[in-house]
């Protein structure tokens, strides 16, 4: 999971679409001395291959160099593997097992937690507040910015909760993070210290998609921790789906028209199934069980929630109206924070006094 890793598949998806549209670009005016079109195109094509061939292969020996070097400080790079896992997690290739995330439970600084760390957890309590980042992210989202404290530690110092952090691959199918998350939240209620009382899930962004399927997944395998679900709450998530991929998805289809620009296209359609499925939100609504409380957090880039930018805006990721639309005609619970941008909003102070209220309830 070392820096080299990172640049080899980097290198990898940048350099197909430039050697696609340098070979699209140059292919009209290959000519030469002697040669008739197609043994020229056909020395042109080899020269190609052979200098993005020595590209790829000088690439991956630093990398390989890189990764030595840094092979004993893994997680220093965990922000960067996050943003790859997020592009490209679905389809890492050769890279998957280097840069391949599974879900898994980790602590404050970011160290996995297994099992027998669970019984040993030195807050345990009854109540557990699991926490699901968002897109390209890793748990650090919900730790402290500057000088204010983030929602982690805010809840790790109530001592009537105990704060679990969650980790995973954004780029794998929203349904299949829900599916594994459902899995991973059984394993640890069953596991835990203490008897379990409540359960609540707090998901950010994609991690409120992957939340939202975790509760559908448990309820339709009847899993134990469904029954002491008290809180869903769902912060920042594009419920009726991201205008950015959606923008994207319209971009590629425009790339495709020209056989210059059609490898930037192909290059588009490459991005992972987790992208993809914030295009719409979930297709169906979710039937939360009777007894789980909903909660609901957005925002806007603007003061006024209801001023007209701030609408079309919201917090530049998410529209008002999409982080809203779970509560549908029952809007209780929910709050739009004005002045926040969508990266700021786990940090933001009035949302986090919002969810500790309600956490509380």
């Amino acid at each position: 999971m070392g820096l080299g890793s990172i640049a080899a598949i980097v290198a990898e998806r940048v350099l197909e679409p430039v050697e696609g549209m340098h070979r699209a670009i140059a292919k009209p005016w290959v000519r030469g001395p002697g040669l008739h079109l197609g043994a020229a195109d056909a020395l042109h094509s080899n020269t190609l291959g052979f200098v993005y061939g020595s590209i790829r292969l000088g690439v991956a020996a630093a990398g390989l160099g890189l990764d030595h070097a840094t092979s004993g400080d893994a997680d220093r790079f965990a922000p960067a593997t996050a943003v790859v896992n997020g592009l490209w997690g679905d389809d890492l290739g050769r890279h998957t097992r280097s840069l391949g995330i599974d879900m898994s439970l980790r602590d404050m600084r970011g160290a996995l937690i297994t099992p027998d760390d669970h019984r040993r957890h030195p807050n345990a309590t009854s109540r557990l507040v699991i926490l699901v980042h968002g897109f390209a992210q890793t748990e650090s989202c919900w730790r402290s910015a500057h000088d204010e404290p983030g929602l982690h530690e805010v809840l790790d110092e109530d001592p009537s909760m105990t704060p679990v952090l969650v980790r995973y691959n954004t780029g794998v199918s929203v349904d299949d993070s829900g599916e594994h998350l459902a899995t991973l939240v059984e394993e640890l209620v069953n596991a835990w210290q203490v008897p379990v009382e409540t359960v609540s899930l707090i998901g950010y962004s994609m991690g409120g998609l992957v939340s939202r399927r975790a509760v559908e997944v448990g309820t339709h395998r009847m899993h134990a921790w469904v029954d002491r679900l008290a809180d869903l709450i769902v912060v920042a998530t594009p419920h009726e789906g991201s205008p950015i991929e959606k923008s994207v998805q319209l971009l590629s289809r425009g790339l495709h028209r020209s056989s210059v620009t059609n490898p930037l296209g192909r290059f588009l359609d490459r991005r992972s199934r987790g992208i993809k499925d914030m295009r719409h939100g979930p297709e169906s609504p979710t039937s939360l069980p009777d007894h789980v409380r909903l909660h609901v957090a957005g925002a806007t880039v603007t003061s006024d929630p209801r001023h007209p930018i701030g609408i079309v805006a919201g917090d530049l990721v998410v529209r008002e109206s999409s982080a809203r639309a779970m509560a549908g005609e029952n809007p209780e619970n929910t709050l739009i924070v004005g002045g926040v941008n969508h990266a700021s909003v786990p940090r933001n102070r009035t949302a986090i006094d919002s969810i500790i209220d309600w956490l509380g309830a």
